[in-house]
């Protein structure tokens, strides 16, 4: 009987590494072969539909507050909360307020923060109004109904429980205080705000919303892709056991259950960045980008969703807002 003989055979699944072409710089050759030989999770996409985007966005649905105070690698939060935007809010909105010529005297007073984070800016904010109040003379902050939304239900409930919320005014039950709401639905955000029609915030929400970078010559115009693939020399095995076609399926659910399982493992991937020819017609706001773009510069930041939500909010705007 004749021995078996096994030949080795690559596997199907591994691409052929990029030949050398000596027309092409060497430096996009040699990163287009160490990114060739990764398994891809998801393939080049928006920034916004990216596994990046969707997942960092599970992260703060699920983690709260303690995505900003607690994890070993938290989101900064300080630099924008540290009393003075929410001094300069107050000090703007209460000489507002008192210009309004049709204000029913004992009307309650609306305010909406959309993506209430930590909690800081309102909590800063009301403490400047109520001090600005006493100081003016005003019933202001007793009519007042702060209205803290959030996307995050988990967000919102950290909120509540935070020790500096509990031993303020707004959260004591006192009599003669001002009143706080929390709303997780964006729907009823801006049904509150049509109710509300008195003052609106926007902190740092305005850069979290979904966007686009758009770069463009006399040619096309590209946008910034990204491409989710498992990180260089890991062994899915040894760390999970989801199959690569396990982790792809999951990537294109919408299920937040499958989100929570890729969160589990996003420590394995790796993003890489390509900006792609797109064509402006399929881009949310892109024919506005191109415009700014020919006038100012090649490269834009298109926040289509900072620029919807300003809509939103000003739909709801009244000459008392």
């Amino acid at each position: 009987m004749a021995p078996i003989t096994r030949t080795s055979r690559p596997r199907a699944s591994e691409p052929a590494a990029p030949r050398f072409n000596p027309n092409a710089p060497v430096a996009e050759q040699v990163l287009a072969s160490a990114q060739s030989s990764r398994d891809v999770v998801q393939d080049f996409c928006p920034l916004a539909e990216s596994l990046e985007w969707e997942l960092g966005q599970q992260y703060l649905r699920e983690r709260g507050n303690k995505a900003f105070i607690s994890d070993a690698s938290p989101v900064p939060f300080v630099i924008n909360n540290d009393g003075t935007l929410s001094r300069h809010a107050a000090e703007v909105f209460l000489p507002t307020w008192s210009k309004q010529r049709r204000r029913p005297a004992g009307r309650q007073i609306f305010v909406l923060e959309l993506g209430i984070g930590v909690g800081l800016f309102a909590r800063y904010f009301l403490d400047n109004f109520r001090e600005l109040c006493r100081k003016n003379h005003k019933d202001y902050y007793d009519r007042l109904c702060y209205i803290a939304a959030d996307r995050s239900p988990r967000m919102l409930q950290d909120v509540l429980r935070m020790e500096c919320w509990q031993s303020s005014g707004p959260l004591s039950g006192a009599a003669g205080g001002c009143h706080v709401r929390t709303i997780f639905s964006m729907t009823r955000c801006f049904t509150a705000g049509r109710a509300s029609r008195s003052g609106r915030v926007l902190n740092y929400l305005l850069d979290c919303l979904p966007a686009a970078v758009l770069e463009m010559d006399d040619k096309e115009v590209r946008q910034l892709c990204v491409r989710t693939c498992v990180g260089r020399n890991v062994r899915l095995g040894d760390f999970t056991d989801m199959s690569l076609e396990m982790l792809r399926q999951r990537a294109k659910s919408q299920d937040d259950r499958a989100k929570q399982e890729l969160l589990e493992v996003y420590g394995m991937f790796a993003s890489e960045y390509d900006y792609r020819p797109v064509d402006v017609a399929t881009c949310r706001m892109g024919r506005f980008a191109v415009e700014y773009a020919q006038r100012v510069s090649k490269r834009v930041l298109l926040s289509y969703g900072a620029i919807q939500c300003w809509r939103s909010c000003w739909s709801c705007s009244t000459s008392e807002g």
